[in-house]
Protein backbone atom coordinates (compact mmCIF):
# COMPACT_ATOMS: atom_id res chain seq x y z
CA UNK A 1 0.00 0.00 0.00
CA UNK A 2 3.07 2.34 0.83
CA UNK A 3 4.59 1.59 -2.95
CA UNK A 4 1.15 2.38 -4.65
CA UNK A 5 0.53 6.14 -2.41
CA UNK A 6 4.31 6.87 -3.04
CA UNK A 7 3.62 6.68 -6.92
CA UNK A 8 1.03 8.49 -6.76
CA UNK A 9 2.44 11.40 -5.07
CA UNK A 10 5.29 10.94 -7.68
CA UNK A 11 2.87 11.22 -10.53
CA UNK A 12 1.40 13.95 -9.03
CA UNK A 13 4.46 16.52 -8.11
CA UNK A 14 5.84 15.46 -11.83
CA UNK A 15 2.53 16.41 -13.69
CA UNK A 16 2.78 19.91 -11.52
CA UNK A 17 6.43 20.41 -12.55
CA UNK A 18 5.73 19.50 -16.46
CA UNK A 19 2.50 21.87 -16.42
CA UNK A 20 4.91 24.40 -14.25
CA UNK A 21 7.49 24.46 -16.92
CA UNK A 22 4.91 24.72 -19.75
CA UNK A 23 3.68 27.46 -18.44
CA UNK A 24 7.02 29.10 -17.96
CA UNK A 25 8.08 28.17 -21.66
CA UNK A 26 4.71 29.57 -23.27
CA UNK A 27 5.23 32.57 -21.48
CA UNK A 28 8.16 33.44 -22.35
CA UNK A 29 7.56 32.35 -26.46
CA UNK A 30 3.88 33.60 -26.50
CA UNK A 31 4.17 37.33 -28.11
CA UNK A 32 2.23 39.91 -25.96
CA UNK A 33 -1.34 41.02 -26.87
CA UNK A 34 -1.47 43.89 -29.70
CA UNK A 35 -3.55 47.15 -29.91
CA UNK A 36 -6.26 45.03 -32.61
CA UNK A 37 -5.92 42.27 -29.92
CA UNK A 38 -7.33 44.23 -27.73
CA UNK A 39 -9.53 45.84 -29.51
CA UNK A 40 -11.34 42.67 -30.91
CA UNK A 41 -11.54 40.83 -27.36
CA UNK A 42 -13.80 44.13 -26.27
CA UNK A 43 -15.60 43.84 -29.09
CA UNK A 44 -16.54 39.92 -28.84
CA UNK A 45 -17.04 40.66 -25.17
CA UNK A 46 -19.77 43.25 -26.52
CA UNK A 47 -21.09 40.87 -28.57
CA UNK A 48 -21.96 38.41 -26.65
CA UNK A 49 -23.33 40.47 -24.04
CA UNK A 50 -25.92 41.69 -27.03
CA UNK A 51 -26.37 37.81 -28.29
CA UNK A 52 -27.17 36.78 -24.50
CA UNK A 53 -30.55 37.29 -23.52
CA UNK A 54 -30.10 36.84 -19.80
CA UNK A 55 -27.88 39.62 -19.60
CA UNK A 56 -29.88 42.28 -21.90
CA UNK A 57 -30.89 45.35 -19.86
CA UNK A 58 -34.85 45.85 -19.16
CA UNK A 59 -36.02 49.30 -20.82
CA UNK A 60 -39.03 50.76 -18.90
CA UNK A 61 -42.03 51.99 -21.01
CA UNK A 62 -40.95 56.07 -20.24
CA UNK A 63 -37.02 55.30 -21.53
CA UNK A 64 -38.14 53.99 -24.96
CA UNK A 65 -36.98 56.21 -27.79
CA UNK A 66 -40.14 56.16 -30.53
CA UNK A 67 -38.86 56.92 -33.45
CA UNK A 68 -40.33 60.25 -35.42
CA UNK A 69 -43.02 60.17 -38.30
CA UNK A 70 -41.67 60.49 -41.48
CA UNK A 71 -42.19 63.97 -43.40
CA UNK A 72 -44.64 63.47 -46.13
CA UNK A 73 -43.94 66.42 -48.50
CA UNK A 74 -47.18 68.44 -49.28
CA UNK A 75 -48.59 67.86 -52.73
CA UNK A 76 -47.79 71.24 -53.96
CA UNK A 77 -43.99 71.04 -53.21
CA UNK A 78 -43.55 67.35 -55.30
CA UNK A 79 -42.89 67.82 -58.92
CA UNK A 80 -45.58 66.15 -61.30
CA UNK A 81 -44.84 64.02 -64.04
CA UNK A 82 -45.59 64.89 -67.29
CA UNK A 83 -46.98 68.45 -66.66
Amino acid sequence: MTDHRDLIEILRSTGQRITGAADLILQATQPGATIGDTALDARESDIRVQTDPTRWEAVSVGQAITPEPPTVPSPAMVPSVGR
